[in-house]
């Protein structure tokens, strides 16, 4: 669903509170819904191409308000404030798993170094049989190896979800939300906009 060309993210809520409360199941009354509005956001918006986010727009359709204009408005800074305490969040874990990563980085490479001399030391020794020169000199070498891998996967694998998560929220930061409230019989549909900061 698009606007004048540019991607929508559409959510409807049956209360306010599902903005960021997951809402309870009720299948007897057809509510089959668990997730909350502001995780369906990220979801549909992960779903976007990169490329798309920064012209795509929220909107969400809510029950008839009493004071509408200013609900737009407190939506909009509420959805901006939330992704800015998700942004700090997740920052602070990408951090502490990069940290992880350097620390894994230095003892692996220290592991491996003292294997590679130990390997050296197997290779040179003239008592020992062949295979047995062998089985400890290449051994060591890819016991060292082995030992790098823990790092490689904070660095490189733990860390990429924390940074495609911080693209999606760093996107839908920007993203101007649309306020529409939900048609009755014999009534007009309004709307509202308010960009998300």
């Amino acid at each position: 669903m698009s606007t004048a060309g540019a991607p929508t993210i559409a959510i409807e809520l049956e209360t306010l509170d599902e903005l960021f409360t997951p809402p309870l199941a009720d299948p007897l009354a057809g509510r089959f819904e668990t997730s909350s509005g502001v995780h369906r956001i990220e979801q549909l918006t992960r779903m976007l191409p990169p490329q798309d986010r920064a012209q795509a727009r929220i909107t969400i359709t809510v029950p008839p308000q009493p004071e509408h204009a200013e609900l737009s408005q407190r939506i909009g800074d509420a959805l901006a404030g939330y992704t800015q305490a998700r942004i700090t969040e997740v920052t602070r874990s990408l951090g502490r798993t990069l940290h992880a990563g350097r620390d894994a980085l230095w003892l692996g490479l220290g592991f491996l170094a003292c294997c590679m001399a130990l390997s050296s030391m197997f290779s040179a020794t003239a008592w020992l049989p062949a295979f047995v020169q062998r089985l400890f000199s290449e051994g060591l070498i890819i016991a060292g190896w082995v030992a790098l891998w823990r790092p490689i996967e904070l660095l490189l694998y733990d860390s990429r979800p924390f940074r495609q998560y911080l693209r999606v929220l760093k996107a839908i930061s920007g993203m101007p939300v649309t306020i529409v409230e939900r048609t009755l019989p014999a009534a007009t549909t309004t709307t509202a906009t308010a960009a998300a900061r």
